[in-house]
């Protein structure tokens, strides 16, 4: 069995490397914490942070979609994968990712827009 410290140890790098602007150089170890240890989140996210960062929209989304599957409600997946959308000029695409992030900001929101239905 592989050792979770592992993909640990990779996604810090892979967050080192990103804070230091080597956005190139987080991926492979961003790549390899997933493959260590494909339930978490965190690393979908960096590396789809990464990905945006690099200019490669398509794979940007492809991550933040896999991180929003691992945790639907991660904030930081949501907003990213609508700037991902925004930048690819996809914004009507954009809208409703930032609309979910406004409802789990505020879930008051959604009761109240519960009560008015009919």
């Amino acid at each position: 069995m592989l050792n979770p410290a592992f993909a640990d140890a990779h996604y810090k790098l892979g967050d080192t490397e990103g804070r230091l602007g080597k956005w190139d150089a987080a991926i492979p170890h961003l790549q390899k914490a997933i493959w260590l240890n494909p339930d978490q989140s965190g690393p979908y996210i960096l590396l789809g942070k990464a990905y945006l960062q690099s200019g490669d929209h398509s794979n940007a989304e492809a991550m933040l979609w896999r991180a929003i599957q691992v945790d639907p409600n991660s904030e930081a997946a949501l907003f990213l994968l609508g700037q991902t959308l925004v930048k690819s000029r996809r914004r009507l695409e954009a809208g409703p990712i930032f609309d979910r992030i406004k409802e789990l900001k505020h879930p008051a929101v959604r009761a109240a827009e519960a009560s008015v239905r009919p």
